[in-house]
């Protein structure tokens, strides 16, 4: 069974460090590379071509949301899943708009962040996990990530 391949993408070394350590303790998982801004992760994207980029919002310089765009602009298979403390509906929605497979507030406890990757790489499904203050959770499986959202509680979407 084929790992599945992660790029980090955040700004902060130490949180970078702590995600690599939970994703090595995990055996069907591992880290390929690691970014500190956008500009970086697109290279290291095209690099190491990853099934997953854990990305952060507000690096400097170019910004995740165009940093996403072109990671599925030139990897369309690779799934970009925002690992945010921003809990802001704006943020999601134009997340979604950039091709984004998930958003997930950096709060949640391991073991859902780790299942949250495992259930984009199997189905794709593009979901915010967390207690989003904005309305709970917010879930949408299919192609038009736009359209027909309901609300679900964290522990149907990725239990622990």
């Amino acid at each position: 069974m084929a790992r599945i391949q992660i790029l980090l993408a955040d700004d902060h070394t130490l949180f970078r460090h702590g995600i690599r350590s939970l994703i090595s303790a995990e055996p069907d998982m591992e880290v390929v590379g690691e970014a500190a801004n956008g500009g970086d992760a697109i290279a290291k994207a095209g690099e190491t071509r990853p099934d997953v980029v854990l990305m952060d919002i507000g690096m400097p310089g170019l910004s995740s949301f165009e940093a996403t765009r072109q990671i599925k602009r030139n990897r369309p298979e690779t799934k970009v899943v925002f690992l945010t403390m921003y809990d802001d509906e704006s943020y999601l929605f134009e997340g979604l708009e950039v091709g984004a497979s998930g958003y997930v507030l950096k709060d949640i406890p391991s073991a859902q962040l780790v299942a949250a990757v495992r259930d984009i790489c199997r189905d794709g499904a593009v979901f915010a996990v967390g207690k989003l203050g904005f309305g709970a959770l917010v879930v949408q499986r299919g192609e038009h990530p736009t359209t027909h959202y309901c609300v679900i509680s964290a522990e149907e979407c990725c239990p622990s």
